[in-house]
């Protein structure tokens, strides 16, 4: 039997939930991605590891998941104590997953794509190298894609930074339980002390609370983001084959390819790649990787004359948004850099 059920709405909370601290907290973000939702809660529901919490974050869907999400109990399904909290509108993943993670209790934090699929032992599993690796604060999964069902092609072993600052992973290395940058994007798990001391406080922001995820990004690029604060800030990562999960890759986006997205995300990813720069990147760090990232924008654009001719301003649009942003951006620089644990030299080893 479920432990309790809780809705938030706006700043409304029915607070019925009374249990000890979970070990894990998962938060599953969904937007118009009803599709997906049973699917992922189903595999919550299967975890061999009960000491958890499940927070279910809908970002002002349109396709019927507020309602599914309202319409039953989901803590009763899943048979542990449960919270949903229904935004009214699309707040991007960073502030949707933010809102979540406030709410969090558990020593370990998952925010969770809603297009993933957790192996029922994905708990127990992460349980188990937390405690092999007690000086780890991230603890990566082994990702496999799924594609109309369970494969065993897998898209992602933890991942690397690039030189422009974006993520690739190492496939050749999957099966090695080692020492990584950071978890997987769609299914990272995160000590909560750890983000407690990374979280961005609102008087750097401007904002009127503390984010886990900097929620200036809206989307796509706040993973490494994170990362990179808590690598600076002396934490680390392991990367943990046993821990599986499968994701439809870009579900929320049929799969979209990058050169016929639109022009917002098409704007907003090398902006967001900039502001990762100016915030995290010690000053020899800042020099070597600045040429990469301030050139992504025009080299973009570049290859879309060939791709999508019609498209290749989309990208230039990414420079506006580096000045709008790069007061801000410094600001939160002096308030990490004061506190970081780690020189651009060692951080250096992870770049691809």
């Amino acid at each position: 039997m479920s432990e309790g059920f809780g809705i938030l709405q706006g700043d409304r909370r029915d607070d019925r939930i009374v249990c000890d601290e979970p070990l894990f907290s998962i938060i599953v973000l969904s937007w118009n991605s009803l599709r997906y939702l049973p699917r992922c809660l189903e595999s919550i529901r299967e975890q061999t590891c009960r000491s958890f919490e499940l927070i279910c974050v809908d970002n002002g869907s349109v396709d019927g998941s507020v309602e599914w999400l309202t319409g039953r109990d989901v803590g009763e399904y899943v048979g542990v104590a449960t919270q949903v909290i229904l935004h009214d509108r699309n707040k991007g993943f960073a502030a949707g997953m933010n809102s979540g993670i406030r709410v969090a209790r558990g020593r370990w934090v998952v925010p969770l794509n809603v297009d993933m699929v957790l192996a029922a032992d994905f708990l127990e599993e992460a349980r188990k190298a937390a405690e092999r690796h007690r000086d780890v604060a991230m603890i990566g999964a082994k990702v496999y894609a799924y594609e109309d069902g369970l494969t065993e092609r897998v898209v992602t072993a933890g991942i690397w930074p690039t030189r422009h600052l974006t993520a690739r992973t190492r496939l050749e290395r999957a099966e090695r339980e080692e020492e990584v940058f950071g978890p997987a994007g769609c299914c990272p798990i995160l000590l909560h002390s750890a983000l407690r001391v990374a979280g961005l406080p609102g008087e750097v922001t401007g904002a009127r609370e503390a984010m886990v995820y900097d929620e200036d990004y809206f989307a796509y690029g706040e993973d490494v983001d994170l990362y990179f604060r808590l690598q600076l800030l002396g934490f680390r990562c392991m990367y943990v084959p046993r821990v599986r999960g499968w994701h439809v890759h870009s579900g929320t986006q049929e799969g979209v390819r990058w050169y016929e997205k639109d022009a917002g995300t098409l704007g907003r990813v090398p902006a967001n790649a900039f502001f990762t720069l100016m915030k995290n990147c010690p000053e020899e760090l800042l020099v070597r990787l600045a040429g990469y990232v301030i050139g992504a924008p025009l080299a973009q654009a570049v290859l879309l004359l060939g791709k999508r001719p019609s498209r290749a301003v989309y990208p230039l649009g990414a420079y506006g948004g580096m000045v709008r942003g790069l007061g801000r951006a410094v600001r939160i620089r002096r308030w990490l850099q004061a506190r970081r644990q780690r020189e651009g030299s060692e951080l250096w080893r992870w770049f691809m």
